[in-house]
């Protein structure tokens, strides 16, 4: 709690689920007063701009990690490519442990996964990688074989989100060159959130035979 103005005005400020609430109790010699502190104090609160860590490389892993480890509501995963291998130090493999855990602590894990309509590598891992988790009762969605979903977006407690060139593959989160960010902000969560919403009810809609596309035979598998 600060003091501002005289002993007269109290102001205290806090933060929690991602809003500023602001506390100002005066006495009548300092009514006027307490709104000009208020104001600025409510202004600052509303502009305040998203944090963002820039993640090169492996530090997107140990980003990742604990904050899976730490979730306490809520994992949604958007992923082009997710290839655990047989190794426990394979950090894909890592990653699967991760989700399957927050899922056994009561956290409400939803993947979201690309296929295709022709069985390449991407299509088969991924797959395979549902089946599993499926197994552990995580629910798992596959986007419609005639659209590509490059994405690589994971979104934790509706206030974190990881997003950038990462896959999860072991080669990805080890060895590539990868950039991507991890960012703090409840509005950009939400917005994410609602955009995977659109990705599944439009997925949903374009599976049904005349829908269906053939894809392009190009398709990135890093």
């Amino acid at each position: 709690m600060h003091k501002l103005l005289s002993s007269a005005v109290e102001v205290s400020t806090g933060q929690q689920h991602g809003r500023v609430w602001v506390t100002v109790r005066w006495g009548r010699q300092h009514r006027s007063s307490g709104w000009l502190v208020l104001l600025p104090l409510f202004v600052m609160g509303c502009t305040q701009e998203p944090r963002v860590t820039f993640l090169a490389n492996e530090e997107y892993f140990d980003a990742l990690i604990p904050h899976l480890t730490q979730a306490k509501q809520e994992v949604v995963v958007s992923m082009f490519l997710f290839a655990p291998g047989d190794h426990e130090n394979n950090r894909a493999n890592q990653v699967r442990e991760a989700l399957i855990e927050a899922a056994k602590r009561g956290v409400r894990v939803r993947v979201f996964l690309d296929v295709s309509d022709e069985e390449d590598f991407s299509t088969e891992a991924n797959r395979g990688v549902a089946k599993d988790l499926r197994r552990h009762g995580l629910t798992v969605h596959f986007d419609s074989p005639g659209r590509t979903t490059h994405t690589k977006l994971v979104v934790i407690d509706q206030r974190y989100l990881l997003l950038g060139s990462h896959n999860f593959t072991h080669s990805a989160l080890r060895h590539n060159n990868e950039a991507s960010v991890l960012i703090e902000s409840p509005k950009l969560a939400r917005q994410a959130l609602a955009y995977l919403q659109r990705i599944g009810e439009r997925s949903a809609q374009e599976r049904t035979p005349r829908a269906e596309q053939r894809r392009l035979p190009a398709r990135q598998s890093q």
